[in-house]
């Protein structure tokens, strides 16, 4: 199975390089593509399939596009079915603002979803993973709205749904540091 991101920010911001990094630990770089760069670059060492072309402009076979407001829950059975899982690599905004909705609205290809509810792109590629698999989405421990603590004092609010595995949220390596080191107004 291929896991295409459809990078859909105008940077190359820092946490989509560490959401990007996550992805490739998850399933292998080699099953990893990044497109839609326009320009941008993602290291190597995450993955060597990266194309500043749209997954719609490159020719891939078996697609199936990841939406939250797709009618059809993502199952095992669709590992068979699809060889490539389409997910939109944009930051999420709270209240969600449907940004990937808009942008593939009137692509010609199936649609699946992994619920309604808004995951990090690491996170939805985790779990599209996991159910592909063999896992039912009933056996995931899922978190909403996670608080991420920076200190005694601070912490930071992610108002989105989370994996937890063995007592761990699953966030990717670096994002705390990430929350700390960003610019608070």
């Amino acid at each position: 199975m291929l896991y295409v991101i459809e990078h859909l920010e105008p940077e190359m911001y820092k946490w989509c390089l560490l959401e990007y990094r996550r992805i490739a630990e998850i399933v292998g770089s080699k099953n990893l593509a990044v497109t839609n760069l326009r320009g941008l670059n993602v290291p190597r060492n995450i993955t060597k399939n990266s194309n500043k072309k749209s997954f719609r402009k490159i020719g891939l076979k078996g697609v199936c596009l990841l939406s939250p407001y797709a009618n059809k829950r993502l199952s095992k059975n669709d590992g068979n079915r699809f060889e490539c899982l389409v997910f939109g690599g944009i930051l999420g905004d709270n209240p969600p603002r449907k940004r990937t909705m808009k942008y593939f609205n009137g692509i010609k290809c199936e649609k699946r979803n992994l619920g309604k509810k808004q995951m990090s792109t690491d996170t939805a590629v985790y779990v599209a993973k996991k159910v592909i698999d063999g896992k039912s989405m009933k056996d995931l421990d899922f978190v909403d709205n996670i608080e991420v603590k920076m200190d005694k004092y601070l912490s930071v609010h992610l108002p989105f749904r989370y994996v937890r595995v063995r007592g761990r949220i699953l966030i990717p390596k670096g994002m705390k540091k990430l929350l700390r080191d960003m610019e608070m107004p």
